[in-house]
């Protein structure tokens, strides 16, 4: 939804799926695919605009099966998500991200500097995130593509280097 100053909009905002990084070391046999984690989570909330700031909020419910070497444990629970852009000129930004999640027991941060050539349907950029959980702690650094769109939906996709910690609680 374009927003212009002081509008106020609702959102939903659905993430499912496996830990990619657990299926990685699935694939490599450190451990089995039964051990992977999976999350599911459902946030609804609100965003506006105030000038070059874009502010997002969001609270719901998630579902984690959590990793572990006897299974996976599920755990049901309630996740916080929220976001601040700044756009200080034409074509530029800096994103900074939070969200906690009971049924994880985790904090996931993630901040981005992207810029945006006119021409292009994409925006790209450095990023630096995240996470910290009673199983593991994991910092990635890396480039992102983000703004694209697909009719009403956005999506941005990123890589680069994650260095894990693991552990099972």
């Amino acid at each position: 939804l374009p927003l212009g100053t002081g509008d106020m909009a609702p959102f939903v905002q659905v993430s499912p799926g496996p830990s990619i990084s657990d299926m990685m070391r699935a694939r490599r046999g450190k451990m089995l695919s039964t051990e992977t984690a999976q999350q599911a989570r459902l946030t609804a909330g609100l965003e506006t605009t105030v000038g070059p700031l874009f502010v997002s909020a969001g609270i719901g419910p998630s579902m984690a099966r959590l990793a572990h070497k006897l299974g996976g444990i599920i755990r049901l629970g309630v996740v916080a998500h929220g976001d601040l852009w700044y756009r200080p000129a034409r074509g530029h930004y800096l994103n900074a991200g939070l969200a906690a999640d009971s049924a994880e027991h985790s904090l996931w941060a993630r901040l981005r500097y992207g810029y945006r050539h006119d021409p292009l349907p994409f925006a790209f950029g450095p990023e630096l995130a995240g996470n910290l959980s009673t199983t593991s702690r994991k910092i990635k650094a890396g480039l992102h593509l983000a703004e694209l769109s697909w009719w009403c939906f956005n999506a941005d996709l990123s890589g680069g280097v994650m260095w894990d910690r693991r552990g099972f609680g």
